[in-house]
């Protein structure tokens, strides 16, 4: 009759203190081990969820088109003011066709100035969270009115005292364009800046202010319902094919695409973090092993001792297996809890960072991880050794020095 567990775990503990240079070796090499897979998973997940909650934010009414790389020349792929009002017809479905104008330029106010993106765009088909102010209009693009919308990294840049920028100036070169609004911070970070723009103005003002004599090579069609988009799509292939004989020289970018672009992004990712954790665990693991046969083969005697005052075989198995139990117990545990806190302070800069959304920091997915590999590293890598102890007949053991 083998002994009870909480016997067991008390005799695991010994012996582990009794060797506990070697215990405390293995014990760090499994916390390491477990650090880095809970930190990379940690990082993978909330980068993951705060890019796609972030894209989830994003204008999903339209789509772009860009020259594709067959295009070699600029000329033969910009589009002219007469092609852009036939675009503009060619669906019920469509509501503008605005040209896609940015640039990075050196932004001024008062004493305080940053480096961000100035992009000519309209948003009055999508509902913008503000923090201050009132979005971009029909009237602002009709009128080629000098006024911007700053995003919210924007505005803590040009504004670390704070307050309402509603009516102020800034400077972008030698233009000067009023402030009429500011994002919230829904929308801030690095891949709404890349998509949306850090400091955006109406197109048409872009157009007269910015651009000279530059051929238009992008568009953004706004389109009046998300399902619409694909059929607009194949209409706008269908005139760029027929008009212009050139469809393939351009290429298509909307909301599912860039959706499905960052979701194949992330799972790769994922398996890459791993096949990385994986093999760091393996190592770990075959620690474990090694140092669990050495104890074996050590403690042969002791183990001929319980064999013939009557101890089982299932009793000296359980006696090992309990101590690579205990080893991979504490290992996962203090691994798990490094993991937790790196992977939590990581996730507080980079998604933030990444996305402007804070991310959710998945503690029972890491618990839950830890708990398997802890089960999994103590029946693959303790089970031989114990079983190999349990194999030893009691004169073998004895015979050991």
């Amino acid at each position: 009759m083998s002994p009870p567990f909480a016997e067991l775990l008390a005799e695991a503990a010994l012996a582990l203190i009794r060797r506990r240079l070697r215990s405390l070796l293995t014990i760090l090499a499994l916390g390491v081990g477990i650090t880095t897979l809970i930190t990379l998973q940690l990082i993978d997940s909330a980068t993951s969820n705060a890019v796609r909650t972030a894209l989830d934010r994003i204008d999903a009414h339209g789509f772009y088109i860009f020259p594709s790389d067959a295009a070699s020349d600029a000329t033969t792929v910009a589009f002219s003011d007469k092609e852009l009002d036939r675009m503009r017809i060619l669906s019920p479905h469509i509501l503008s066709v605005i040209p896609m104008h940015s640039e990075r330029q050196l932004i001024r106010v008062g004493r305080h100035r940053a480096r961000l993106m100035l992009r000519g765009d309209s948003d009055p088909h999508t509902a913008q969270a503000l923090r201050y102010g009132r979005a971009l209009t029909h009237d602002d693009i009709d009128t080629y009115a000098r006024v911007c919308v700053l995003s919210d990294s924007a505005y803590l840049k040009l504004f670390p005292e704070g307050g309402n920028p509603t009516a102020r100036t800034l400077r972008a070169d030698d233009q000067r364009y009023t402030i009429v609004g500011v994002q919230s911070s829904g929308l801030n970070g690095l891949v709404p800046s890349l998509l949306n723009g850090d400091v955006r103005i109406p197109y048409t003002t872009f157009e007269r202010t910015r651009i000279h004599n530059q051929p238009l090579l992008a568009l953004r069609f706004v389109v009046d319902d998300t399902q619409n988009v694909a059929r607009v799509e194949s209409t706008v292939s269908s005139y760029l094919d027929t008009e212009k004989r050139k469809s393939g020289l351009y290429q298509f970018f909307d909301h599912a695409m860039l959706a499905s672009t960052v979701n194949s992004i992330c799972v790769a990712l994922a398996l890459s973090v791993s096949c990385i954790s994986l093999i760091s665990l393996l190592v770990a693991g075959i620690g474990i092993m090694n140092v669990m046969l050495i104890s074996v083969a050590e403690r042969l005697r002791e183990i001929g001792v319980h064999k013939s005052v009557g101890a089982s075989n299932v009793a000296i198995f359980m006696q090992f297996l309990s101590e690579a139990f205990l080893l991979s117990l504490i290992g996962c545990g203090l691994g798990c809890g490094v993991g937790l806190i790196v992977g939590n302070v990581l996730d507080r800069t980079l998604a933030v960072h990444l996305s402007g959304v804070t991310p959710q920091i998945a503690w029972t997915q890491s618990i839950t991880v830890s708990g398997i590999v802890m089960t999994a590293i103590t029946l693959l890598f303790g089970t031989y050794p114990a079983y190999y102890a349990m194999r030893r007949t009691p004169m073998e053991a004895l015979r050991a020095r």
